[in-house]
């Protein structure tokens, strides 16, 4: 059964609402998580990193992890994850972000997508990692 923690503090001083999960596969620091498949409730809640544009629970917060291992993953709060290059454009506070692959994330620019977070600042190097506001949302229209 998932274990939920109210909130816990992250390394950059937030607090974050953290729900524990086991991994389907290594599993990177800092990138979008989806729930994998065949996982049902009642029983454990397994995740793995959300691929291009698939619909995201939260974002990991746990340094790299194989699979089978636990997993504490942020579902609301202000957390970090890693980002490309700006793709397909530059990234900027207040910007919709959704995965890419490997759960990183990249500028939302379609009419309805899954996202996972509003960045909360710019960015423009490949791997950087930036704080974001998660919000994680199926299907929302981008700001136009």
């Amino acid at each position: 059964m998932t274990r939920v923690r109210q909130t816990k503090m992250s390394k950059e001083g937030n607090n974050l609402q953290i729900i524990g999960a086991k991994a389907a596969g290594a599993i990177t620091e800092d990138v979008f998580v989806k729930i994998a498949s065949g996982t049902a409730y009642p029983g454990e809640l397994v995740v793995d990193e959300a691929g291009a544009g698939e619909a995201i629970l939260g974002v990991s917060c746990n340094e790299a992890a194989a699979a089978g291992d636990t997993v504490e993953v942020a579902i609301q709060g202000i957390g970090k994850l890693v980002t490309l290059d700006g793709t397909p454009g530059s990234v900027t506070p207040g910007a919709q972000l959704k995965a890419a692959a490997g759960g990183t994330a990249v500028l939302t620019t379609d009419a309805l997508t899954n996202t996972g977070g509003r960045a909360l600042a710019t960015s423009s190097t490949a791997g950087a990692k930036i704080p974001i506001m998660i919000e994680p949302h199926s299907s929302v229209k981008a700001a136009s």
